[in-house]
């Protein structure tokens, strides 16, 4: 299960190289320079995005040698890798695998063709500081994930999409981190991942004059994690205080977060329980009602979640 590690390491260091300016040229002179070297394999999606991140860029890039024959043996296997980063990789806010879009490019062959089993594999990536002395003890979860063989070659992933959450991408943009992965699996076998794709968006050096965030919100959300999978959606009111760029927001759950206005985008990390993390945006719409989007890891569960809210008190 090297694929998922290999392809960050292969990843992070050609992001400036990959990037494209909004409304940029999409490089259709056909002499393509990003790292892959292959201007008809590599896919990228650029522009403005709407949820409050500067921009949001997905790539479907080629992973050539790193996802040829991957084995998977049967038990449990822990490995760790090293990964530095050179200086010039940018510094991220936002990094997303599409699982389920990567997986039409993977097939998986068993090695008895008898074998009736149908998880291939589950993993987790513990991501911790570069020289950590038991980074798979200490590293921030990312997972857990299945992988299932569909019953004619092919691969199915749940979830269908893992995004970092903060303090995944704290230790990523911190210049260099140790990846433990743990894999458990059912049957042995041969897996083929020939692209992956990805989104990611840089942090913004720039940081607008603040909206007003002050007041009462209320509205409805939901959830999606890797170990219990969606939620209904629930209500929920949250209050936010607010003073000039720095704002904190309390919710009835009593969760307390704090963070960082610039113009319309709230961006906050912060916790409602010793070990449930969550960190994300809350965007102030043109209409006056606010979106929020969120990762937290609770422990190496996982999770997306995603509230509409009204004010209903200055």
């Amino acid at each position: 299960m090297r694929i998922w590690i290999w392809s960050l390491v292969f990843l992070l260091p050609v992001l400036p190289a990959c990037q494209e300016g909004p409304g940029g040229d999409d490089d259709d002179n056909g002499d393509d320079d990003d790292a892959t070297g292959d201007d008809d394999t590599g896919d990228d999606d650029t522009g403005d995005d709407d949820d409050g991140y500067d921009e949001i860029i997905t790539l479907t890039i080629p992973l050539g040698v790193f996802g040829e024959d991957l084995p998977i043996g049967p038990g449990v296997s822990q490995f760790t890798l090293p990964v530095e980063l050179p200086p010039d990789v940018p510094t991220l806010d936002l990094l997303s695998i599409d699982i389920a879009d990567s997986l039409q490019y993977a097939v998986f062959e068993p090695d008895s063709p008898s074998a009736t089993a149908e998880r291939i594999a589950e993993f987790q990536v513990h991501i911790a500081a570069l020289g950590d002395p038991d980074p798979c003890g200490n590293g921030e979860c990312w997972g857990n994930f299945r992988l299932d063989e569909d019953g004619s070659g092919g691969v199915t992933a749940d979830p269908t999409e893992a995004a970092a959450t903060e303090n995944t991408l704290q230790v990523i943009n911190g210049g260099g981190f140790d990846a433990c992965v743990d894999v458990q699996t059912d049957q042995p076998g041969t897996l083929d991942v020939t692209h992956l794709t990805v989104s990611y968006s840089e942090q913004d050096p720039d940081c607008p004059d603040p909206v007003d965030f002050n007041g009462e919100w209320t509205g409805t959300y939901w959830c999606d994690d890797t170990c219990w999978g969606k939620y209904p959606p629930e209500p929920i009111t949250l209050w936010v205080e607010q003073d000039g760029h720095d704002a904190t927001y309390t919710d009835d759950g009593s969760g307390v977060y704090s963070g960082t206005v610039c113009g319309n985008v709230f961006t906050f990390t912060g916790a409602y329980s010793d070990e449930i993390i969550e960190s994300g945006q809350l965007v102030l719409n043109p209409d006056g009602t606010a979106t929020k989007t969120s990762e937290y890891d609770d422990d190496c569960c996982t999770g997306h979640c995603e509230d509409q809210l009204e004010r209903t008190g200055g």
